[in-house]
């Protein structure tokens, strides 16, 4: 069965309350609990602010869903535990495919969004998303929660941009809105949106779907 959940601040007057937004990021969505099973996890993002205090606590507040199995409404208490303790710097590379492939050749110019979610870059890698074979460089935004890689370089409908004269295809400079929805970037492209004619690199916005 499934059951709606979300983050909530605890209430009012509580000595050690996280706060939406410095201490914690608001997230909500559904969990599926198998057959058999009492119990199940969800991954909820935590702020340290480097500032020193108590374990600070929040709220996860779960409701019934899709399921004619009955599920109470209510409120779990969540703990951020040493939130400001110090940590070992952790990198991951992020110019990947999904499956955790390496790009095939150089990488460059990232942007982040607001959350650290999600990764715009530039690639000149042909190997990041399946039917790469403009010989271009591309736009990609990837999904560091899902590991999902995305080339957000192509038209509405998906095709993949081309440069049909003599110059080498080229798009970037790309800047990922703070939401993670809306990304800029400069292309010489001609197949993008109807009419390009000028002859001229463009600065497009593509708005894509999180999920």
């Amino acid at each position: 069965m499934t059951v709606a959940w979300a983050t909530e601040e605890v209430p009012e007057g509580w000595p050690t309350a996280a706060f939406e937004g410095p201490d914690f990021l608001a997230r909500s969505g559904t969990a599926v609990i198998s057959a058999g099973r009492l119990d199940t996890r969800v991954q909820l993002w935590v702020r340290g602010d480097a500032a020193p205090e108590w374990s600070e606590q929040f709220r996860l507040v779960v409701v019934a869903s899709s399921s004619a199995v009955p599920v109470a409404d209510g409120a779990g208490t969540v703990t951020i535990v040493d939130d400001d303790a110090p940590r070992p710097a952790a990198y991951e590379t992020v110019s990947t495919a999904t499956d955790g492939t390496v790009a095939s050749s150089n990488s460059n110019w990232p942007d982040v969004s607001g959350d650290g979610r999600y990764v715009a870059f530039e690639s000149h890698g042909t190997n990041l998303v399946p039917r790469d074979t403009n010989e271009g460089i591309d736009v990609f935004v990837k999904d560091t929660l899902t590991g999902l890689t995305r080339r957000v370089s192509t038209t509405s409908e998906g095709t993949q941009a081309i440069e049909p004269g003599p110059d080498p295809l080229v798009q970037t400079g790309a800047s990922i809105s703070a939401d993670g929805g809306h990304v800029a970037f400069t292309s010489n492209a001609t197949n993008l949106v109807p009419g390009d004619t000028n002859g001229y690199p463009d600065v497009f916005v593509r708005r894509r779907r999180a999920p």
